[in-house]
């Protein structure tokens, strides 16, 4: 009889494990599932921010933005030729 019953008794331990280790595994499978959801989303997001940082950087967006602040296109280009400093004799 006390052998039939440690058997009972291991038999429920091991079933118990097993289901312990079945519920863990399936909680860490769920954790891994939205941490690769999450990465997707942020990838999607440095896309998008890439996307715009090319945006904002080029030529014509910085020309358009120069020229709201005030500043504007020379019509012409005037070069200075250095002379002889007097000072310098």
């Amino acid at each position: 009889m006390k052998k039939q019953t440690l058997y009972w008794v291991i038999a429920v331990c091991i079933t118990a494990f097993c289901v312990f280790t079945t519920i863990e595994t399936s909680t860490y499978g769920a954790e891994v599932n939205q941490l690769e959801n999450k990465q997707v989303s942020l990838q999607d997001e440095g896309a998008d921010l890439n996307r715009e940082l090319i945006k904002a950087s080029s030529l014509g967006s910085i020309s358009g933005k120069a020229e709201s602040l005030g500043f504007i296109k020379p019509e012409g280009i005037v070069y200075v030729s250095r002379e002889p400093e007097f000072a310098a004799r």
